[in-house]
């Protein structure tokens, strides 16, 4: 499931952190929690994926947040290496 990275990620993070986290994200924490409970049916914006993968120092990426269109939005990643965790 490729919700789960940001769900650990955010399960981290005080209730203050993730408010915060989300708004250096463009969003809420409300949505972002709507987002990962609808995973499949609703996805991020391409900017708030970008954002998303930024603020996390890429633990939780934008092909993540994207699974379905990244390659349209940046083609670019798929030349790139993947990391080794």
């Amino acid at each position: 499931m490729q919700m789960d990275k940001l769900r650990q990620y955010l399960n981290k993070l005080t209730p203050k952190e993730q408010e915060k986290f989300a708004k250096k994200c463009g969003t809420t924490i409300g949505y972002m929690r709507k987002v990962i409970c609808l995973e499949g049916k609703c996805f991020f914006g391409p900017i708030i994926a970008r954002k998303i993968e930024t603020n996390t120092n890429g633990k939780v990426t934008r092909k993540l947040m994207r699974p379905h269109d990244w390659k349209e939005y940046w083609p670019e990643l798929s030349k790139r290496k993947a990391k080794v965790a």
